[in-house]
């Protein structure tokens, strides 16, 4: 950021955006004196995994299984669905 030319075109591009969400929560918690970590903390978190989307661009394996997931998003959200409703169904049947 500090060496770019254009900060505010740096700045609004997806996969720099990616890179700032990112590595803004261990900026935050560094300068956290509340000791331990909130449940919202552990959101932020998971946030960091949003940074292997920036190696799509250099990898074509990655590409394909991106343009693959989005090509057939009906039936992983169909899918997701049905794991969702058997989950609940079995989780009801072993509680009683």
């Amino acid at each position: 950021f500090i060496v770019a030319n254009r900060k505010r075109e740096w700045l609004i591009q997806p996969m720099n955006l990616v890179d700032v969400i990112a590595i803004a929560p261990s900026y935050v918690f560094m300068n956290n004196s509340g000791g331990g970590a909130a449940g919202g903390s552990k959101i932020f978190r998971v946030l960091r995994v949003l940074r292997i989307f920036k190696l799509s661009r250099h990898s074509n394996g990655l590409q394909v299984l991106a343009k693959t997931a989005e090509a057939c998003s009906g039936e992983l959200a169909l899918l997701l669905f049905c794991l969702v409703v058997f989950s609940l169904l079995f989780s009801a049947v072993l509680y009683f």
